[in-house]
Protein backbone atom coordinates (compact mmCIF):
# COMPACT_ATOMS: atom_id res chain seq x y z
CA UNK A 1 0.00 0.00 0.00
CA UNK A 2 1.16 3.61 -1.24
CA UNK A 3 1.71 6.36 0.75
CA UNK A 4 -1.44 7.97 -1.03
CA UNK A 5 -3.25 4.76 -0.36
CA UNK A 6 -3.31 5.40 2.89
CA UNK A 7 -3.71 9.00 3.48
CA UNK A 8 -6.52 8.68 1.13
CA UNK A 9 -7.74 5.36 3.72
CA UNK A 10 -7.98 7.79 6.52
CA UNK A 11 -9.59 10.89 4.94
CA UNK A 12 -12.48 8.18 3.49
CA UNK A 13 -12.73 6.37 6.78
CA UNK A 14 -12.87 9.90 8.66
CA UNK A 15 -15.45 10.80 5.86
CA UNK A 16 -17.27 8.11 6.69
CA UNK A 17 -17.14 8.23 10.06
CA UNK A 18 -18.79 11.97 9.26
CA UNK A 19 -21.36 10.64 6.83
CA UNK A 20 -22.77 8.74 9.66
CA UNK A 21 -22.73 11.24 12.46
CA UNK A 22 -23.18 14.63 10.91
CA UNK A 23 -25.45 13.14 8.20
CA UNK A 24 -27.51 9.92 8.93
CA UNK A 25 -27.33 10.32 12.61
CA UNK A 26 -28.59 13.93 12.78
CA UNK A 27 -31.05 13.46 10.10
CA UNK A 28 -32.77 10.80 11.96
CA UNK A 29 -32.86 12.99 15.06
CA UNK A 30 -34.39 16.16 13.44
CA UNK A 31 -37.26 13.49 11.55
CA UNK A 32 -38.19 12.46 14.95
CA UNK A 33 -37.33 14.96 17.89
CA UNK A 34 -36.43 18.06 15.95
CA UNK A 35 -34.10 19.95 17.67
CA UNK A 36 -35.29 19.51 20.70
CA UNK A 37 -32.32 17.43 21.53
CA UNK A 38 -28.95 17.58 20.96
CA UNK A 39 -26.85 14.49 19.39
CA UNK A 40 -24.86 14.47 22.59
CA UNK A 41 -28.25 14.12 24.48
CA UNK A 42 -29.58 11.49 21.96
CA UNK A 43 -26.89 8.95 22.83
CA UNK A 44 -27.34 9.67 26.28
CA UNK A 45 -31.01 9.05 26.17
CA UNK A 46 -29.68 5.84 23.68
CA UNK A 47 -27.39 4.06 26.06
CA UNK A 48 -29.97 4.96 29.10
CA UNK A 49 -32.91 3.13 26.69
CA UNK A 50 -30.42 0.17 25.68
CA UNK A 51 -29.31 0.13 29.53
CA UNK A 52 -32.02 0.10 32.08
CA UNK A 53 -31.91 1.10 35.31
CA UNK A 54 -28.14 2.08 34.79
CA UNK A 55 -26.65 4.40 37.18
CA UNK A 56 -24.93 8.04 36.61
CA UNK A 57 -21.24 6.04 36.88
CA UNK A 58 -22.34 3.46 33.98
CA UNK A 59 -23.40 6.62 31.53
CA UNK A 60 -20.80 8.16 32.25
CA UNK A 61 -18.29 5.56 30.92
CA UNK A 62 -20.60 4.62 28.39
CA UNK A 63 -20.53 7.32 26.54
CA UNK A 64 -16.42 8.20 27.35
CA UNK A 65 -17.52 11.36 29.47
CA UNK A 66 -16.68 12.64 32.88
CA UNK A 67 -18.93 11.90 36.17
CA UNK A 68 -19.93 15.38 36.03
CA UNK A 69 -21.13 15.96 32.26
CA UNK A 70 -23.01 12.60 33.10
CA UNK A 71 -24.63 14.42 35.47
CA UNK A 72 -24.98 17.60 33.48
CA UNK A 73 -26.22 15.61 30.20
CA UNK A 74 -29.35 13.69 32.78
CA UNK A 75 -30.43 17.20 34.12
CA UNK A 76 -30.69 18.55 30.83
CA UNK A 77 -32.71 15.24 29.27
CA UNK A 78 -34.54 14.62 32.50
CA UNK A 79 -35.94 18.41 32.19
CA UNK A 80 -37.09 17.67 28.83
CA UNK A 81 -38.92 14.41 30.66
CA UNK A 82 -37.39 11.52 29.04
CA UNK A 83 -35.36 10.53 31.78
CA UNK A 84 -36.03 9.23 35.04
CA UNK A 85 -34.14 9.18 38.12
CA UNK A 86 -34.74 7.01 41.25
CA UNK A 87 -32.48 5.81 44.12
CA UNK A 88 -31.52 2.19 43.86
CA UNK A 89 -33.67 -0.47 46.54
CA UNK A 90 -30.02 -2.12 47.24
CA UNK A 91 -27.70 0.90 47.54
CA UNK A 92 -30.06 4.42 48.48
CA UNK A 93 -27.05 6.72 47.27
CA UNK A 94 -27.20 5.04 44.12
CA UNK A 95 -29.17 6.94 41.46
CA UNK A 96 -30.67 4.39 38.71
CA UNK A 97 -32.00 5.96 35.73
CA UNK A 98 -34.36 5.14 33.32
CA UNK A 99 -36.57 6.43 29.74
CA UNK A 100 -40.01 7.48 30.32
CA UNK A 101 -42.55 6.28 27.74
CA UNK A 102 -42.00 9.56 25.42
CA UNK A 103 -37.90 8.55 25.77
CA UNK A 104 -38.46 5.26 24.76
CA UNK A 105 -40.99 6.23 21.67
CA UNK A 106 -38.48 9.18 20.59
CA UNK A 107 -35.45 6.56 20.65
CA UNK A 108 -36.92 3.83 19.09
CA UNK A 109 -38.11 6.20 16.44
CA UNK A 110 -34.87 8.01 15.79
CA UNK A 111 -32.93 4.61 15.89
CA UNK A 112 -35.35 3.08 13.83
CA UNK A 113 -35.06 6.06 11.21
CA UNK A 114 -31.33 5.64 11.50
CA UNK A 115 -31.56 2.16 10.50
CA UNK A 116 -33.66 2.99 7.49
CA UNK A 117 -31.19 5.56 6.34
CA UNK A 118 -28.47 3.14 6.31
CA UNK A 119 -30.41 0.88 4.65
CA UNK A 120 -31.27 3.78 1.67
CA UNK A 121 -27.70 4.05 1.28
CA UNK A 122 -26.49 0.43 0.89
CA UNK A 123 -29.41 -0.36 -1.17
CA UNK A 124 -28.29 2.71 -3.80
CA UNK A 125 -24.73 1.42 -3.48
CA UNK A 126 -25.84 -2.03 -5.05
CA UNK A 127 -25.86 -5.78 -3.30
CA UNK A 128 -22.35 -5.93 -4.01
CA UNK A 129 -20.95 -2.74 -2.97
CA UNK A 130 -23.00 -3.59 0.35
CA UNK A 131 -22.09 -6.54 1.14
CA UNK A 132 -18.04 -5.81 0.43
CA UNK A 133 -18.47 -2.66 2.70
CA UNK A 134 -19.43 -4.98 5.14
CA UNK A 135 -17.21 -7.55 5.10
CA UNK A 136 -14.45 -5.11 4.94
CA UNK A 137 -15.50 -2.86 7.49
CA UNK A 138 -15.76 -6.48 9.84
CA UNK A 139 -12.41 -7.14 9.20
CA UNK A 140 -11.25 -3.84 9.43
CA UNK A 141 -12.79 -3.54 13.10
CA UNK A 142 -11.15 -7.06 13.37
CA UNK A 143 -7.55 -6.26 12.44
CA UNK A 144 -7.51 -2.92 14.31
CA UNK A 145 -8.97 -4.75 18.26
CA UNK A 146 -5.32 -6.09 19.57
CA UNK A 147 -5.72 -5.87 23.28
CA UNK A 148 -8.65 -5.66 25.71
CA UNK A 149 -7.89 -1.85 26.23
CA UNK A 150 -8.77 -1.70 22.08
CA UNK A 151 -11.88 -3.58 22.59
CA UNK A 152 -13.26 -1.71 26.14
CA UNK A 153 -12.49 1.80 23.63
CA UNK A 154 -14.34 1.02 20.95
CA UNK A 155 -17.02 -1.19 22.50
CA UNK A 156 -20.88 0.41 21.25
CA UNK A 157 -22.05 -0.50 25.22
CA UNK A 158 -25.59 -2.01 23.03
CA UNK A 159 -27.44 -3.57 25.87
CA UNK A 160 -30.19 -5.36 24.61
CA UNK A 161 -29.55 -4.86 21.23
CA UNK A 162 -26.26 -7.05 22.18
CA UNK A 163 -25.17 -9.90 19.94
CA UNK A 164 -22.24 -12.45 20.93
CA UNK A 165 -21.43 -12.25 16.78
CA UNK A 166 -20.25 -8.80 17.35
CA UNK A 167 -16.69 -8.48 16.19
CA UNK A 168 -15.63 -6.83 19.70
CA UNK A 169 -17.28 -9.82 21.30
CA UNK A 170 -15.13 -11.97 18.90
CA UNK A 171 -11.99 -10.36 19.56
CA UNK A 172 -12.65 -10.36 23.26
CA UNK A 173 -13.26 -14.27 23.30
CA UNK A 174 -10.22 -14.78 21.51
CA UNK A 175 -8.47 -12.16 24.13
CA UNK A 176 -9.39 -13.41 27.55
CA UNK A 177 -11.43 -16.35 26.92
CA UNK A 178 -14.66 -15.17 27.76
CA UNK A 179 -17.52 -13.38 25.75
CA UNK A 180 -18.56 -9.85 26.49
CA UNK A 181 -21.82 -9.51 28.16
CA UNK A 182 -24.63 -6.54 26.90
CA UNK A 183 -22.37 -3.63 28.85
Amino acid sequence: MTKADVTQAVRLCRLFSNVVDEIVTARALRRTVGDGLSRAQFEGLQFVYLHPMCCIKDLAAGLDVSHPAAVKLVERVEAKKLITRSASEKDRRVVQLGVTDLGAELTAKTMAARNRAIEAILTETGDGCARTLLTCLERFVLAALKDEKDVDGVCLHCGGSHADDCPVCQIELAITGELRTDT
